[in-house]
């Protein structure tokens, strides 16, 4: 059985609102809460709007699935695939490692949330989340979607 790959980006006309989801938003939506299904098709539906997942995200939501699940990762898979698929490079890393640094021992961000954090940061996304205490950096914008 061959599986499906995300996609690097979903090509589109440019998107100057990128919103970049955070795992508890994917996850409320494989779990079938209509409010996250809602908000998520009507994000995807609007014009000049994209929706993105990090790297660390897919993986975040990979490593919490049943392994012997064909179906569970097809869902996954599936729904990252609508999405940009954002890389994590150097100088998302470096500043990743700052916000841990300045957030870690006031806010307990570890390395996920932080990388997270950064992809928002360097790519100008908006970042989609329900766990607004998980992310304390005001250089980011947060996005509560239902």
């Amino acid at each position: 059985m061959m599986r499906q790959q995300p996609t690097s980006y979903r090509l589109a006309e440019a998107a100057p609102n990128l919103l970049l989801l955070d795992a508890c938003v994917l996850i409320d939506h494989l779990s079938g809460h209509d409010p996250a299904r809602q908000w998520l098709t009507r994000a995807q539906d609007q014009k000049g709007t994209a929706t993105a997942c990090s790297v660390i995200t897919l993986a975040e939501l990979l490593s919490g699935i049943n392994s012997r699940s064909a179906r569970q990762r097809d869902a996954v898979m599936s729904l990252v695939g609508l999405t940009r698929l954002l890389q994590v490079g150097g100088v998302v890393a470096a500043e990743a490692a700052e916000y841990v640094q300045r957030w870690h021992l006031s806010h307990g961000v570890g390395w996920r949330d932080a990388l997270i954090a950064a992809t928002a940061k360097s790519s100008g996304a908006k970042l989609v989340t329900r766990e607004t205490g998980r992310f304390p950096m005001d250089d980011i914008e947060i996005v509560v979607p239902y």
